[in-house]
C-alpha cells in the first residue's frame, strides 16, 4: 500500500484494512508529515506487516514498485507460494 502525507487518515485505512489480508506492505513515499512514525507504530509487533520508507517521494510507480519487489523477496525467501493472491 503505497502512502504519502497521509497522517490523518493512515491509521484508520490500515485498521480498515488488516483483517482482510494475510500481509501488507506499506511503502510510505517520502512523507513529509508523521506517516512514517505512525505506521512504524501501527505496524510494530503485527506479523506479516513490512514497511519500506523512501528517503524522498518518489512517486506512485517506484512505490507500487518497492512492493512488489519485497513480494519478489518474500517468494525468494518462501515466505509467501507463486498461488498466492496479490492485489
Amino acid at each position: 500500500m503505497p502512502a504519502y502525507n497521509e497522517a490523518p487518515t493512515i491509521e484508520g485505512v490500515l485498521d480498515d484494512l488488516i483483517p482482510r489480508v494475510d500481509r501488507l506492505i506499506i511503502v510510505n513515499d517520502g512523507s513529509v508529515d508523521e506517516t512514517g512514525p505512525i505506521v512504524d507504530r501501527w505496524s510494530a509487533g503485527r506479523p506479516g506487516v513490512t514497511v519500506v520508507h523512501f528517503p524522498e517521494n518518489r512517486g506512485l510507480s517506484a512505490a507500487l514498485r518497492a512492493g512488489w519487489d519485497e513480494v519478489r523477496d518474500l517468494l525468494g525467501a518462501g515466505a509467501i507460494r507463486p498461488d498466492d493472491v496479490a492485489f
